[in-house]
């Protein structure tokens, strides 16, 4: 079928495992024939938006997701403000991303942060990429928080998991794809569901004011049954994303 062109403001979630849906998504809006010209991006989806701003495509992105460590946890360091530092993170996005600027991505990128000193989210949209994926990236107590602009930047999902008010109003569709949808758990929870279980509900607690500020709304109900830090589950999430978005050409057609 052939589509006509959507000119698309992305807003992609945070989400740690499950934002890599995102990917997935996006390989779907290429078919789609969605262009997006500018993305607003938290936590893992601020790492996935640089990758497409930059010029990688659906496949070459779920092929480096799947065999690389771009969001996970590495190098134990106790003590200070975090427990480790994301030394592995920053290395693979250097090796892919390089040390480039907003500037020199082909798509306008915003990444949501959160200013834990102020309180509230700030969004970046210039100078340095990397410090800007790892500030987004900064989960509390687990990752140092990151200095930029003489702030103390932490995880964007604290203060805007879904940053879709950084670029509203737009001239464009405004596509927003979520990776938190909440369902209900039958089953009793272990520790480690517990804590997945929390700040999962803490993710979703706006979402349903902000998903009215998109034109297109995309949240895979079966991600909900994916745990934030099952990275190696990368290749079915992703598989969610797509089959998903896939399932509501509908949408697409009606904006397109």
């Amino acid at each position: 079928m052939q589509y006509k062109t959507i000119d698309a403001a992305l807003v992609l979630s945070g989400g740690v495992a499950r934002g890599l849906s995102h990917i997935g998504i996006y390989k779907a809006l290429n078919e789609f024939n969605v262009v997006p010209k500018i993305i607003a991006g938290t936590s893992a989806g601020a790492i996935i938006g640089a990758f497409i701003a930059k010029g990688f495509h659906a496949d070459e992105i779920a092929s480096i997701a799947s065999k690389t460590n771009i969001i996970s946890i590495r190098t134990f360091n106790p003590g200070n403000l975090g427990l480790f530092k994301p030394h592995s993170i920053k290395r693979n996005l250097q090796k892919y991303l390089g040390n480039i600027t907003f500037d020199q991505l082909n798509i306008e990128l915003v990444v949501a942060t959160t200013d834990i000193k102020r309180g509230k989210p700030y969004y970046i949209r210039s100078g340095n990429l990397i410090p800007a994926l790892l500030a987004t990236s900064a989960i509390p107590v687990i990752y140092k928080p990151i200095n930029i602009d003489d702030k103390l930047l932490i995880d964007g999902g604290i203060s805007d998991n879904f940053a879709v008010e950084a670029i509203n109003p737009c001239r464009y569709k405004i596509i927003g794809c979520h990776a938190n949808p909440l369902g209900v758990i039958e089953n009793d929870l272990s520790y480690k569901a517990l804590v997945d279980r929390c700040i999962s509900v803490a993710l979703h607690k706006d979402i349903l004011h902000k998903k009215h500020l998109c034109d297109i709304f995309i949240e895979p109900p079966l991600l909900a049954n994916y745990g934030m830090f099952q990275i190696k589950k990368a290749n079915e999430i992703i598989q969610i994303g797509y089959d998903y978005t896939k399932s509501i050409e509908a949408e697409f057609l009606k904006n397109s």
